[in-house]
């Protein structure tokens, strides 16, 4: 994860094509500009780099907060990889 202030390890808890649910050690303010970076293995994809906002934050416990970021720019292609990725799971379940 990239903010303004630099950048910070993140791991992923939730994905869907409007944004990305991630357990952070730094705080963030609603509406900082995120960008979030990750990988898809089971679908043989390099790292994928997106764009987006934070929609909220909210203190967990000890330096942890759970960050919800909006997509601001998403193509449609990588709506289509995420929803690939997403049904493939599903069907794993």
């Amino acid at each position: 994860m990239t903010t303004e202030s630099g950048s910070s390890d993140a791991k992923m808890l939730d994905l869907s094509i409007l944004g990305v649910g991630i357990l952070s050690n730094e705080e963030l303010n609603e509406g900082d500009k995120v960008s979030v970076q990750f990988q898809l293995p089971s679908i043989g994809r390099s790292e994928i780099k997106l764009e987006g906002v934070t929609a909220h934050s909210t203190h967990i416990r000890g330096q942890q907060y759970l960050i919800g970021v909006e997509f601001t720019d998403i193509s449609d292609y990588m709506q289509s990889v995420i929803t690939e990725y997403i049904n493939y799971h599903h069907r794993l379940d």
